[in-house]
Formats: structure tokens, sequence, C-alpha cells
């Protein structure tokens, strides 16, 4: 397989540039569904610049809502916890695989929180 072949069927090569909420989400349940062992790797370093994308836009986000608002402090918890999972790199004895389902999950968090801060600026909007 030449280079060109291997970056076209890499997930790296669909990486979006801006936030995309539907090819995060894919991403992620094709980690948690099962992904073959081989593109393990790839797809951290994808989750990773998910995760990249998300955490400072869920922080803007839940920091422009009202301090009592709930879901401001689980929202920046989640960023929080998200940032620490991409300072740790690889956890000892957790092979790619492993690694990438955690990521995954933090990339469904951070979406749920996005999804949450959203609703609750309509709200606050509409007081």
């Amino acid at each position: 397989m030449n280079d060109e072949t291997s970056r076209e069927r890499s997930p790296l090569a669909t990486a979006p540039v801006g936030f995309d909420k539907a090819s995060i989400l894919s991403s992620a349940e094709s980690v948690l569904e099962g992904t073959a062992v081989e593109t393990a790797e790839e797809l951290v370093l994808l989750l990773r610049v998910h995760i990249g994308l998300l955490a400072p836009q869920i922080e803007e986000l839940a920091l422009s809502l009202p301090g009592g608002e709930q879901g401001r402090c689980l929202a920046l918890a989640s960023v929080g916890e998200a940032r620490r999972k991409l300072r740790a790199g690889q956890a000892a004895g957790a092979g790619p695989q492993r690694r990438a389902e955690q990521l995954a999950r933090v990339c469904r968090a951070l979406i749920f929180h996005w999804e949450e801060l959203q609703a609750a600026r309509l709200r606050a909007e509409g007081e």
C-alpha cells in the first residue's frame, strides 16, 4: 500500500477542521463498537484532535452562563477531566485500543455537555 492510499484510508484524513458534532460522535461510536486494533493508534490521534476542538468551546460556553447554572459546573468538570486525559498520554498498561475507548467516552461526554449548555443558554436568553 503506498503512502497516498494509506493516507486516504486513515481516520486522520477525515479529521474535521472545525466543530462537527456528527463526525465526532461517529468517530467515538466506531471505537466503542469495536475497531480494528491496527487503526486504534490513528483513532487515538483523531479523538485527541476532537477533544482539543471541543474542550475550549465547551469551557467558553460554560463560562458565559450564570454561575448558578447547574450544567455549568458539570461541564467545566468534564472539560478538566478531558484535559487530564490528554495530558496523561498512554496510561500504564493500556494499549491503543483501550486508550481510544477512554477518549471516545470523553468525546461523548463533551458532546452531551455541549448540548446541555446550548439548551441552558437558550433558556437564559429567553428569560
